[in-house]
């Protein structure tokens, strides 16, 4: 899960890591095990990604939540 408010070229968002926040508090509740980053570099969240994709086995039940800026990248032609 990831919360990224501050951002190096643009306004900072209100809501991103109070939503990752309010995410984390409700799948704990419930059982979930919880892995929250927030306000990462690039580098940080692409890292914290391949960690969280690592770990998967066959049979677990994930959840990926991203509150934040998006970007659309078009690779290739």
């Amino acid at each position: 899960m990831m919360g990224i408010s501050s951002y190096l070229h643009a306004s900072p968002l209100k809501n991103p890591t109070n939503d990752a926040d309010s995410i984390e508090a409700a799948l704990r509740k419930v059982g979930f095990t919880v892995t929250k980053r927030t306000n990462t570099t690039l580098g940080q969240a692409q890292a914290a990604f391949d960690t969280f994709v690592a770990s998967l086995r066959a049979g677990d039940v994930v959840l990926f939540f991203f509150s934040g800026h998006g970007k659309n990248v078009k690779v290739g032609s």
